[in-house]
């Protein structure tokens, strides 16, 4: 079987998201090219050799910005290419041992460097400046409230935005298609429902919350925006610290756990699947809350 085919039987097989599809899709087409030029086209002529020497390809490969790609970047191809070789195993298209005999690399312990208060009131004040500054500090907003990935946030209907007397709240599509309901805080609720009052305008049937100049406003859409907002703030006030979706995600974590709220329900609330990602998003607040609470032998004595 061609790889391009099995690629296509997978993505059918897993009834992936538009993200996912284009997550999974642009990674595992990286491969196959790569492959096309070792002279493998086929499913069948994969061997946990040539995966590996992709492995060592990528690791010397330099990314957009001229640096070596990094472990996570890396584990994460070939974890998706795994995923495609546990697929045809189980399809009986391959020896269930080559999938078995791939390890990924190790990835690189980090601790990710959040926005501060300082960044995020610049970009609140970029947002004012703009075209739609009632989207756009609505959007702020809900990044930092809920967490939210690009993905789910784009994908908000307007049906899944819920205002109560005493309560507001979103239900958003995470991976997988699950669903999860999300509180929204006072600040939150008031942004939204004046975007939503005063701002939006969409065709009367159109179900998206977020729209864009030519539609409902996309992930890509709201990364761009997000980089936009950051050149508006001024670029030197984020050295080191991107303002991707994602680092919003990790944002609203470490937020949430300084004020009280415990890694369950963090995690809960962030639509992890296993509440160690949250871990790893938290790792260096725990580990200098590990510091603090930290009790010396000798002390005690």
């Amino acid at each position: 079987m061609l790889l391009t085919d099995a690629v296509v039987e997978l993505r059918y097989a897993k009834d992936w998201t538009k993200e996912s599809v284009r997550w999974y899709s642009g990674r595992l087409k990286l491969f196959i090219d790569w492959a096309a030029k070792q002279g493998v086209t086929t499913l069948e002529d994969v061997t946990p050799m040539l995966v590996r020497r992709y492995m060592a390809y990528l690791q010397e490969r330099p990314s957009a910005t001229g640096k070596a790609l990094d472990s996570h970047t890396v584990h994460g191809h070939i974890r998706i290419i795994r995923t495609l070789l546990f697929w045809a195993a189980n399809e009986e298209l391959i020896d269930e041992n080559i999938p078995r005999r791939i390890k990924p690399p190790r990835k690189e312990k980090k601790v990710v460097r959040v926005l501060t208060t300082q960044q995020i009131d610049l970009l609140f004040e970029a947002a004012k400046r703009t075209t739609a500054p009632l989207r756009n500090t609505a959007l702020l907003y809900l990044l930092l409230d809920t967490g939210c990935r690009a993905s789910e946030l784009s994908g908000l209907l307007v049906d899944n935005v819920v205002f109560e007397p005493e309560r507001a709240y979103i239900i958003v599509y995470g991976k997988g298609r699950k669903q999860r309901p999300i509180r929204l805080g006072k600040k939150a609720r008031l942004a939204l429902a004046r975007y939503l009052h005063r701002e939006r305008q969409a065709p009367e049937n159109e179900p998206h919350v977020f729209m864009g100049e030519r539609g409902p406003l996309s992930a890509e859409g709201l990364e761009r925006l997000l980089y936009r907002l950051r050149a508006s703030a001024g670029a030197d006030h984020f050295t080191g610290v991107p303002t991707s979706p994602h680092r919003w995600r990790h944002t609203c974590a470490v937020m949430k756990r300084k004020a009280g709220e415990d890694v369950y329900t963090i995690s809960k609330g962030l639509g992890h699947a296993d509440i160690s990602i949250t871990a790893n998003y938290l790792k260096g607040l725990l580990d200098s809350e590990a510091m603090e609470l930290s009790v010396s032998p000798l002390d005690l004595m």
